[in-house]
């Protein structure tokens, strides 16, 4: 998953600098098939790759790695605790309920 974000990424700041994937292989020193697979999430790179990519697409390699897809939302939280209350027995799952409710009004 996060192969193919972080390929994503790198697609999306190539196509914003108007660049094919021949044009940024070629000025981060790497073949173009290799940027095709890696904008595929098909190729793990280097971080010496990275930092060819990232100076080839004139950004940091901190930047490059701004990755909001990768930061939880709130629903994310509530799906995953719906998820784990499905493992609980009734007896627990309303206990957990009473609690939350508690913590809500304290708020």
């Amino acid at each position: 998953m996060v192969k193919a974000i972080l390929g994503a990424r790198i697609r999306k700041l190539r196509k914003e600098k108007g660049l094919s994937q021949e044009a940024l292989a070629e000025q981060a020193d790497l073949h173009y098939i290799f940027v095709g697979r890696v904008e595929r999430g098909e190729k793990n790179p280097s971080l010496i790759n990275l930092q060819k990519l990232a100076k080839a697409l004139e950004i940091s390699l901190i930047d490059l790695f701004d990755l909001p897809e990768l930061k939880e939302r709130p629903d994310d939280f509530k799906k995953k605790l719906a998820q784990e209350m499905k493992h609980f027995d009734e007896e627990i799952a309303e206990t957990l309920l009473k609690l939350i409710k508690a913590i809500n009004v304290k708020k």
